[in-house]
């Protein structure tokens, strides 16, 4: 239930980002990835389910299940993005974060 503006917050104060940006800050990861969000950084990193490593996934089984995109849930892990829900609940996503500087140029 982390939101995008908190964990903006967290990451950049130690020079890390996200790769996509969701423009509405109260947006969680697994919002943007279980409805296949598309911001205005996908022009450069592509869609936000793009740079998850793994989730951890409620299913309607009650089962929570970790799934990458190798093993015994990638079917999972391919197919959730975009499921809104139907696959399952994401409650924990390990996403891939980019360096960045404290401060940008502008021209």
């Amino acid at each position: 239930m982390c939101t995008c503006e908190r964990r903006v917050d967290e990451t950049r104060r130690r020079g890390l980002l996200t790769y996509v940006v969701p423009q509405l800050k109260t947006i969680t990861r697994g919002g943007a990835v279980t409805g296949l969000g598309i911001e205005s950084t996908s022009f450069r990193n592509g869609l936000p389910h793009e740079s998850v490593l793994e989730m951890d996934i409620l299913t309607g089984a009650g089962e929570i299940v970790t799934a990458r995109p190798e093993g015994e849930h990638a079917d999972l892990f391919h197919g959730f993005p975009n499921s809104y829900g139907t696959l399952g609940y994401a409650t924990r996503l390990r996403i891939a974060l980019e360096p960045v500087d404290p401060f940008v140029a502008l021209r």
